[in-house]
């Protein structure tokens, strides 16, 4: 065989492994969820007469005048709190985190002109009162696991949610 046919059969090799490696490298990147975590859209239960629950997660590259940096995403969570109980509660940014691979990221402070609804740094909730609002946090675009965490400084415990819903 000529040596330009050589050089034609090894490209055609070649293409052929990197379109390999490329379904090889998509499959490797399955999200693992949390078993002990909640779906998005569940209510769970705080305190007396206190539900919490994460109501819409959703990724977001920002606006023209808020955007991420390079090679990052914003993620944004909506959440919602009814306050049927008899005392007023206290919410904090510093209450929310999301975790992903071995990192905890906490929420971006500070108002964000494309999130007008983003939860101030505290907030009172009286009883009888339904809050929603949004947290956003800054991630790597290729993050898969995000694990909404929040530990309410009114409660126990931590109650966790996955973004991520698990493929069915």
């Amino acid at each position: 065989m000529s040596k330009l046919c050589h050089q034609k059969r090894f490209l055609c090799i070649l293409c052929v492994v990197c379109i390999l490696l490329a379904f090889v490298g998509c499959a490797g990147k399955k999200t693992e969820i949390d078993p002990d975590a909640n779906r998005i859209g569940s209510e769970v239960s705080v305190c007396e007469g206190v539900t919490f629950s994460v109501v819409v997660f959703m990724e977001s590259t920002g606006s023209d005048y808020a955007k991420p940096d390079k090679g990052n995403i914003f993620d944004i969570v909506k959440i919602k709190i009814n306050n049927d109980g008899d005392n007023a509660i206290v919410l904090n940014e510093s209450d929310f985190s999301i975790r992903y691979l071995d990192q905890v990221l906490d929420p971006i402070s500070g108002k964000l002109n494309f999130a007008p609804d983003k939860l101030p740094e505290t907030v009172t909730i009286e009883p009888g009162t339904k809050y929603v609002s949004k947290l956003i946090w800054m991630v790597p675009k290729d993050s898969n696991l995000k694990l909404f965490v929040f530990k309410p400084s009114f409660g126990e415990g931590e109650i966790k949610y996955n973004l991520v819903q698990p493929e069915e």
